[in-house]
């Protein structure tokens, strides 16, 4: 009895030991959502002015975008010089507006499923260094009323 107890305490340990949660990153692409897929600070030195680059998928089965609003992270700030491109690189129309702590893009064409953005803040000041700076994102989907929220852009900051 008890070497079958030790056997099953085993066997229970080693499948819940090598049982790998999935990663959210993975298992959001499977979704009909649009979602966060990368973030990058250039230059990545102790510097005062970067570019900060968030990209955005919204996948296939997705309902296209009208906006997008990103909360400016304590201690940055952001000039309204943003330019919005698709996957191939064409500059989509966006009307941008900057305020103290958000940065609202419109889009007149909401951008379609199945495309790509990559969103550049290309002036972006900071006065506070930080090893990492975190984006809250949403978007306003055509149709939907209330925003969703697509999570945290995540940039990693001055690292020596």
């Amino acid at each position: 009895m008890l070497k079958t107890s030790i056997s099953v305490i085993a066997i229970f340990g080693v499948t819940t030991t090598f049982n790998f949660p999935a990663s959210a990153s993975e298992n959001i692409r499977f979704t009909a959502l649009p979602y966060i897929d990368s973030s990058v600070q250039f230059p990545r030195t102790r510097v005062p002015l970067v570019r900060h680059t968030i990209r955005i998928s919204v996948p296939q089965n997705s309902k296209a975008i009208s906006q997008l609003k990103l909360r400016i992270p304590y201690g940055l700030s952001a000039k309204n010089d943003i330019t919005v491109t698709d996957e191939s690189g064409r500059e989509l129309t966006a009307n941008t507006s900057v305020s103290e702590d958000t940065i609202i893009i419109n889009f007149p064409q909401p951008v379609e499923s199945g495309t790509e953005l990559k969103i550049d803040m290309n002036r972006v000041v900071i006065s506070r260094h930080s090893p990492i700076w975190l984006y809250r994102v949403t978007a306003q989907l055509v149709g939907l009323q209330p925003e969703l929220n697509l999570g945290v852009a995540r940039i990693r900051g001055y690292f020596p």
